[in-house]
């Protein structure tokens, strides 16, 4: 309207001149434009920002206020979506939920891909599995990188299991593709190459039952890169004398032979880890990692060897 407008103007310009009123009426309409329009300043005060802090419960009535006010803002957006959430969680109120919802999107773009994701959560809820199946569809065809997309996915693979599989390809490293990938165990065990994702991106105490599996039943046909992963997740979850022992199965790197010398120093194996340590200072004397390890030779090392180190 405001272009159109402005066009009108344009032609007028060349007959006449802009009357007082004209002007007025732009001025106007200008103004009603931009005051219609949600305040999206993320540093400007909040109402809803500290109630995400307390309990549910506690927070709904004001919530309740916030999102009934009349004029659009930040503040009315979050507190739409926060009261959704709540409701999906607690309250399984699919009907409520959706119309805190309705077209929240276009008012909180910065959230577009969570509101998708609740709103067909909310439909499920309703028993319109269609609907919910749609809106997944679009959150994963409108944000393919957005992590959120691995949560539609699995949704999507309750009701067709090949979501799963894209999943798995698109976001290995997401917690709930991990999931994904441990029910899928569950029904084939013996499936070395979702084994050999875990020990790759998740690095959670739980996979340590993974890591073993790989080791006693697939040692004999794993890559050394592969024993490098299997390493690499022992060794951040303490497992040190397992880490080692995978380490040495895998690729020569300055990086490698000190965890393994490390591993055994650690795990009260004096002899292995100082064969270890001088096996990394002959052959990467250079190495950021062989500093260290001179360090860790004297201090297992007694009288003049210690000194030469």
């Amino acid at each position: 309207p405001i272009s159109t407008l402005l066009v009108i103007l344009v032609g007028i310009i060349g007959a006449t001149f802009l009357t007082p009123k004209l002007i007025s009426l732009l001025s106007e309409i200008v103004v009603t434009s931009k005051t219609e329009s949600p305040e999206y300043r993320l540093d400007a005060p909040s109402e809803v920002l500290p109630l995400a802090e307390i309990p549910a419960k506690e927070r709904r009535a004001t919530l309740e206020l916030i999102a009934l006010q009349e004029k659009p803002s930040l503040d009315r957006s979050r507190a739409r979506f926060l009261l959704a959430s709540d409701i999906l969680r607690s309250d399984f109120d699919g009907a409520k939920a959706l119309e805190y919802l309705k077209n929240l999107e276009k008012d909180y773009p910065i959230l577009a891909p969570y509101i998708l994701l609740r709103r067909g959560r909310a439909y499920e809820l309703t028993n319109d599995t269609e609907k919910a199946q749609e809106t997944w569809l679009k959150l994963v065809t409108d944000f393919p990188e957005d992590l959120v997309s691995a949560e539609a996915y699995y949704k999507l693979g309750t009701y067709d299991q090949q979501y799963w599989q894209e999943a798995i390809n698109r976001f290995p490293q997401y917690p709930r593709t991990h999931e994904i990938v441990r029910k899928l165990l569950e029904k084939n065990p013996q499936q070395k190459n979702l084994l050999i994702l875990l020990a790759t991106y998740d690095l959670s105490p739980q996979t340590k039952a993974d890591l073993d599996r790989l080791v006693k039943e697939y040692g004999k046909e794993l890559t050394a890169n592969e024993w490098d992963i299997i390493g690499n997740n022992y060794w951040q979850n303490d497992y040190y004398l397992e880490g080692a022992k995978a380490y040495e199965k895998g690729t020569s790197t300055p990086e490698n032979l000190y965890r393994i010398a490390r591993g055994y120093q650690v795990s009260k194996k004096p002899k292995e880890a100082k064969s270890f340590f001088l096996k990394l200072v002959n052959q990467f004397p250079d190495a950021p990692d062989t500093g260290l390890a001179l360090r860790r030779l004297a201090s297992l090392s007694q009288g003049d060897e210690a000194l030469k180190y």
